[in-house]
């Protein structure tokens, strides 16, 4: 651990890179061979996983389609993840979940997602996600006003599915 502290320190200029004693290089190399020398446990790769799929952001933004007994689930789910106590298969359950299939898309839910709509624009607008297709006619289909919520849904649904990275 000493090893990466001391690399951090000089990398902000607070040490001198001399008290390695060599080269930036054989201080990289030192420090690369000390992070692979760490254990990542099972439970931080479900928990990387759950957050490189954007399981939480996800929900947030499909939260109108669930019942209040799968939100309760989702959380719990994603609760257990989030102490470090998930597993795979929780993950798979969650990406189950978060793929909804069985949906009857109305006017009342497409309503309730258009609320949402805004952010979720700005979240893919953040992750360098705003040059796709889908995009481009989920906002077609905005300036329409002719929304049918089945196509809404499956262009919101769709903008969904590109908030993983």
């Amino acid at each position: 651990m000493e090893g990466a502290r001391g690399f951090f320190r000089c990398l902000t200029g607070s040490v001198a890179c001399r008290s390695y004693e060599a080269s930036w290089r054989e201080a990289l190399g030192a420090w690369k061979s000390w992070l692979s020398e760490l254990e990542v446990l099972p439970s931080a790769q479900v928990l990387y996983e759950a957050r490189r799929r954007a399981l939480w952001l996800r929900f947030v933004f499909l939260y109108p389609v669930f019942s209040q007994a799968s939100r309760d689930e989702i959380q719990a789910l994603y609760g257990s993840i989030e102490m470090g106590e998930g597993s795979g298969q929780d993950l798979e359950r969650l990406e189950d979940f978060l793929s909804p299939s069985e949906v009857v898309p109305t006017p009342e839910l497409a309503e309730a997602l258009s609320s949402r709509k805004t952010s979720l624009l700005r979240w893919l607008g953040m992750m360098g996600k705003r040059d796709t297709e889908t995009y481009r006619r989920f906002l077609k289909l905005q300036a329409s006003r002719n929304t049918d919520p089945a196509e809404y849904f499956r262009l919101y649904t769709d903008l969904i599915a590109k908030l993983s990275w």
